[in-house]
């Protein structure tokens, strides 16, 4: 970026490090006195409102953003539209991005900002065109290819991006976020092999630990501190009303004081009425994290975490570096991703006998341990707890639904779903999913199913913001059908609760084996199918059977919550078992 019009650029640019770095105090002290020396400076006040923004105070970073948004600067408008997104502006982020690209036509990162703003409010087809519009500007940048491969997976067309992502890693073979998103996305892929996969996350995790020195041991107490109350910090970007949230929150609210002390760290600056109610439940609450790596993991490490559980793996909004400073002596990751980190640092995974059977081993570099029955308990919504699950089974035509995300729904599903829709004429399919928003998604997903000869049975539903009706759409559905090879979790669940079976084909992996543990937990096991045969006849044979879907629609809901699945307490009690389990084993120097 230009920045040649600062008296004093050795001191500008110590301040844009020690943002970077997560110094924002430091840095305004520097911003301010450069502001005093040339009070119209547009960079100047927009690194200013950065920093400010970063200490959330937001009527003095509002003030400067809005006066460096003014300017005929690119740079300066989109810097400020940064200060703007720390404050969780999306409309003003937006605006100012916009005029950034106005200003500057060929300014690709702020094209790839705006792309990313834009998918975030659900403006999806012009996020699309406009990342895009990046990558042609800047197609040999590595962040801005990994960014349209994300964008063009969003907007069902996953295989696309997988083929950017590969063209780009011939030609940039050390960048790290090429490598995260062919790791990331190789989940919902219906082409690759666990192994392909597995080598993936293998590549990107060894890239990652060549680029950050070891780090420095932290002394695990012997023997004599194996019995005494845990300190477990539980590191999230996804502490407030999320998927993650639902299953989080059995494990905090329940959990027995006397023997584990929960910390939370959130890693993005959004709240609501989840995260007070998640920090509620919990010894402590920390912003520690959201600084450095290096700074968060010293923060982590001050307040003596025992067990760093890492609920975000290689999900958006991953924080790798945390973990590979070691911010704790054992490090764990759970529940927010389907597959290893392959990370240094990251000790065990907890999943259990049924996503991760024997064998499974040979795929991850953390050591299993199978929390069983079940690895997850679920959590519903208080706006579903306030409406009945489906009413009763009439004759007459069925309705299957999935409420996935569109990303999992690959060309091996749809054919499966052809089948199915083959084998019951009368039936119709609802599809619920964020994408569908997007005119030029439902054109593509429209066109896809109209070669396979169903288009006319097929009902669209896009994003909803209200979670009632959300839920309120599960009476619509019969029969829900999970997708694979990438399962649903919390729309698997959600449609437990509203009295909607699911049929679930197991896969090879943790990911394609979730619906298995879901399933079989929540006391339906029959649900589950093994060969993709067995998928469309349980479907088939659900859809011919009034009296059996009427008694899941009557039944399913107190079963789940009588089930391991929904028994918060006592899933709350072996969650604390386990971690006591593998904190006893690093204190002993092995397994009991």
């Amino acid at each position: 970026m230009a920045t040649d019009m600062h008296p004093l650029e050795a001191q500008f640019q110590n301040a844009r490090e020690l943002l970077r770095a997560g110094r924002a105090g430091e840095a305004e002290v520097i911003l301010r006195r450069l502001q005093k020396r040339a009070p119209n400076e547009p960079m100047t006040e927009s690194q200013l409102a950065r920093a400010l923004a970063k200490q959330r105070r937001e009527v003095e970073a509002r003030y400067f953003a809005e006066r460096a948004g003014a300017s005929k600067l690119a740079d300066a408008v989109e810097e400020a539209a940064y200060a703007l997104a720390e404050l969780g502006d999306a409309k003003g982020t937006i605006a100012l991005l916009e005029r950034a690209v106005a200003l500057r036509p060929t300014q690709s990162s702020a094209l790839c900002s705006l792309a990313i703003w834009l998918e975030s409010v659900h403006r999806t087809d012009e996020a699309r065109e406009t990342i895009l519009r990046a990558h042609q500007v800047a197609p040999k940048d590595p962040g801005i290819t990994a960014n349209a491969a994300m964008i063009l997976a969003d907007t069902w067309s996953l295989e696309q991006g997988m083929e950017l992502l590969r063209a780009a890693r011939v030609v940039s073979p050390e960048s790290s976020s090429l490598h995260y998103a062919l790791a990331y996305f190789g989940n919902f892929s219906d082409r690759l092999s666990r192994d392909e996969v597995f080598a993936e996350h293998r590549r990107h995790a060894e890239l990652l630990a060549a680029r950050v020195p070891p780090s420095e041991p932290i002394r695990r107490s012997g023997p004599e501190g194996a019995e005494r109350v845990l300190n477990v910090g539980l590191l999230s970007p996804d502490l407030h009303e999320t998927a993650v949230a639902r299953f989080l929150e059995p494990i905090v609210r329940e959990h027995d004081p006397k023997s584990v002390r929960y910390v939370l760290y959130p890693l993005t600056s959004k709240r609501d009425a989840m995260s007070e109610r998640l920090r509620g439940w919990c010894e402590g609450w920390s912003e520690g994290a959201m600084q450095s790596d290096a700074r968060a993991a010293s923060a982590i490490r001050a307040d003596g975490i025992d067990i760093l559980i890492d609920l975000c793996g290689l999900a958006r909004g991953v924080r790798a570096g945390i973990l590979l400073a070691r911010a704790a002596p054992l490090q764990v990751t759970y529940l927010g991703y389907p597959n290893t980190t392959a990370l240094r640092n990251v000790d065990v995974r907890i999943v259990d006998s049924l996503t991760d059977p024997p064998g499974a081993e040979a795929f991850c570099t953390e050591r299993l341990a199978r929390l069983d029955p079940g690895f997850l308990c679920f959590a519903p919504s208080s706006a579903a707890a306030g409406l009945s699950p489906h009413g009763p089974a009439i004759n007459g035509s069925v309705t299957f639904g999935s409420f996935n995300h569109l990303t999992k729904i690959t060309p091996t599903l749809l054919d499966l779903w052809t089948k199915i829709m083959n084998r019951v004429p009368d039936a119709r399919l609802v599809l619920k999913a964020s994408a569908l928003s997007s005119r030029g998604v439902r054109e593509r997903f429209v066109k896809s199913i109209e070669e396979r000869g169903w288009a006319a049975r097929v009902e669209l539903l896009p994003h909803m913001s209200d979670i009632a009706d959300h839920h309120r759409a599960y009476h619509r559905v019969d029969i829900a059908l999970d997708s694979y090879p990438y399962h649903g979790t919390t729309t698997t669940c959600d449609a437990l609760y509203m009295g909607v079976p699911v049929i679930s084909l197991a896969g090879d992996r943790h990911a394609a084996r979730v619906g298995a543990s879901l399933l079989t937990n929540a006391g339906v096991p029959e649900l589950v199918a093994h060969t993709p045969e067995e998928y469309v006849e349980k479907a088939v044979e659900l859809a011919g059977s009034v009296s059996r879907r009427g008694e899941y629609h009557a039944t399913l809901r107190a079963r789940m919550m009588s089930s391991p699945l929904g028994d918060a307490k006592a899933f709350a009690r072996r969650f604390e078992e386990m971690l006591r389990t593998i904190w006893r084993e690093a204190a002993t120097g092995g397994r009991d």
